[in-house]
């Protein structure tokens, strides 16, 4: 997966955790799953991804929240974020702050869609 695109998926319900890695997985990418909000800054820089899938509802540290500290940090502020969330349609984030919305529960042809857009490249 040398030249595979890296997705960071941040969900606090390990299952749809899971399943979303299972989805990036499944479209050649490499995934990197965290399931707190207080980790998923650290790990957005560490692993450099090239988009990141986000969920809004999380305990601690809530979507929102993780949003607003990617977007202040120079090594994530570009980085593209889909949220991933029951609440996904309800929310009022534009798209400033994110490149694409997914309403709970995902189904697979509408979440590698989606992802693949975003990873194409511009041309």
């Amino acid at each position: 997966m040398e030249n595979a695109k890296r997705i960071l998926v941040i969900d606090d319900d390990i299952g749809m955790a899971d399943l979303l890695a299972d989805f990036c997985e499944e479209m050649g990418c490499e995934v990197r799953c965290v399931t707190d909000g207080r980790e998923a800054l650290r790990a957005a820089i560490d692993f450099r991804p090239h988009l990141i899938t986000l969920d809004l509802e999380m305990p601690f540290l809530d979507g929102f929240e993780v949003l607003r500290l990617l977007r202040a940090h120079p090594a994530t502020n570009r980085t593209p974020v889909v949220v991933v969330s029951v609440i996904a349609e309800d929310s009022d984030l534009t798209s400033e702050t994110v490149c694409g919305k997914l309403a709970k529960p995902v189904r697979y042809a509408a979440f590698a869609e989606k992802i693949q857009a975003m990873l194409k490249p511009a041309v």
